[in-house]
């Protein structure tokens, strides 16, 4: 999916509705909570509801990034990301991966392991059947089996937990926890 695709869909929400509104991240937080994270980059944010609503000390410790989405912190794309190595502690993505061209998918990861220690991800590996751009593309590219999905954080991580779960019409879900190798 490219910046103009999610520029499109964020341009035309008549169509689209409040897409990137939608907090994932409500259903994990006493889980994220637990971790004690000191900063937070949140990928794919969205408009922000996550990171706005995250309960810390200073709002300089959390950050949240888009690739197109005006309501963002930064407007950046997964694969590059504008901050220092190591700059945050936690590095959470809800429901951002799938959205990922194939081809991206390492650079993306490789890019979050750089700028964080640890991360709180989750994952839907369905195709999306709700939106899809003007011209017919899935907005879940690379909607992998949960198998796969956990071969490609392994190579660049060690998982400290699973937890599968479903969430309505969008099928089913996986959150990761872990430590960047």
């Amino acid at each position: 999916m490219s910046k103009e695709d999610y520029e499109y869909i964020y341009n035309n929400q008549a169509k689209y509705g409040k897409y990137g509104s939608d907090n994932h991240s409500r259903d994990h937080l006493q889980k994220l909570l637990k971790l004690f994270p000191k900063s937070i980059i949140d990928i794919g944010c969205g408009h922000n509801e996550f990171v706005k609503g995250y309960p810390m000390a200073s709002d300089k410790d959390k950050v949240g990034v888009d690739i197109a989405c005006p309501s963002a912190d930064v407007i950046a794309s997964a694969h590059d990301l504008p901050f220092k190595d190591k700059e945050f502690d936690m590095c959470t993505s809800f429901d951002v991966l799938e959205h990922l061209d194939e081809e991206k998918v390492d650079a993306s990861l490789r890019e979050m392991k750089r700028v964080s220690e640890r991360y709180f991800v989750t994952v839907c590996f369905k195709k999306e059947t709700c939106y899809r751009t003007e011209d017919g593309k899935t907005l879940h590219p690379s909607a992998n089996s949960q198998g796969w999905w956990t071969v490609k954080l392994e190579e660049y991580s060690d998982i400290t937990d699973i937890y599968m779960y479903s969430e309505g019409l969008q099928g089913d879900h996986t959150l990761y926890i872990g430590l960047w190798k």
